[in-house]
């Protein structure tokens, strides 16, 4: 009796487990699931966050490396369609291809659904299977209103590091967004953080901060207060049910202070 008490609770507990990480809502998988169905979903999310986990900011030219190393490290827990359709280079092909390699007209080769990598994919619940990030990626739609500089044709790249910056916000992480000037780091936030507070029912609100080499902390100060309601005296806050996202832009930018901050 006392082994049967103790396995309904595990299994209690595991429910529990698996309704925090969204498997028991309308779009995800079912807490139900056979005990091989499970594992085969908790595989393709280990995949899923080592990659994104441990290789999310690494040079694109030590990308290929990586796959390399944990496609040997895991051997069979790697999925079997990431497995059969891995690009993954040998260091030597790696750094001989650092710089990208391109056919004869001159372009880079483009690469088929038979060659995507580890990187190409992203993680579907609801089928237990690792897609490919193009099922995400929304169509173009040309606004003739919208700014040039504020315009976003999504690819792959803006696809997946928007997916990511969601991702990690609505699980309460803070993001860093670093990369070289004029890749579109701020186009693909602002896009990303619209889609989080798009709605009267959105569980995110937001506000925007730029920084410049002559941004002081009181600037700062200033601007959190003004984006804020004020609860308390001393009590400051997004509206009532809402989460405050604020995106600080060239966090680079300000000059240093006497102290080195």
């Amino acid at each position: 009796a006392a082994a049967a008490a103790a396995a309904a609770e595990a299994e209690a507990a595991a429910e529990d487990d698996l309704e925090g990480l969204g498997l028991d809502s309308p779009d995800g998988a079912s807490s139900a699931m056979p005990a091989e169905a499970l594992r085969s979903l908790i595989q393709r999310a280990f995949v899923f966050a080592l990659v994104w986990g441990a290789g999310c900011n690494l040079h694109d030219s030590s990308r290929g490396l990586f796959e390399s190393w944990v496609l040997e490290r895991l051997g069979d827990d790697v999925p079997p369609e990431l497995r059969r359709s891995s690009k993954a280079p040998s260091a030597a092909a790696s750094a001989a291809g650092d710089a990208g390699e391109q056919d004869e007209d001159g372009g880079d080769d483009q690469e088929d659904s038979e060659t995507l990598g580890l990187y190409d994919f992203h993680l579907d619940v609801a089928s237990r299977q690792c897609l490919p990030w193009e099922t995400l990626r929304a169509e173009f739609v040309y606004d003739p209103s919208t700014p040039y500089f504020n315009v976003l044709v999504p690819t792959m790249d803006t696809t997946r590091y928007a997916y990511m910056y969601r991702m990690l916000t609505r699980s309460g992480r803070n993001v860093l967004f670093t990369g070289e000037t004029g890749v579109g780091k701020s186009v693909i936030l602002a896009a990303a953080m619209r889609d989080l507070t798009d709605g009267e029912d959105a569980a995110f609100v937001s506000m925007t901060i730029n920084l410049s080499a002559q941004t002081q902390s009181s600037n700062i100060v200033d601007a959190l207060e003004s984006g804020l309601d004020k609860k308390r005296k001393t009590l400051l806050g997004p509206p009532s049910g809402k989460t405050m996202c604020i995106f600080v832009d060239d966090l680079n930018m300000p000059a240093l202070e006497e102290y080195g901050a």
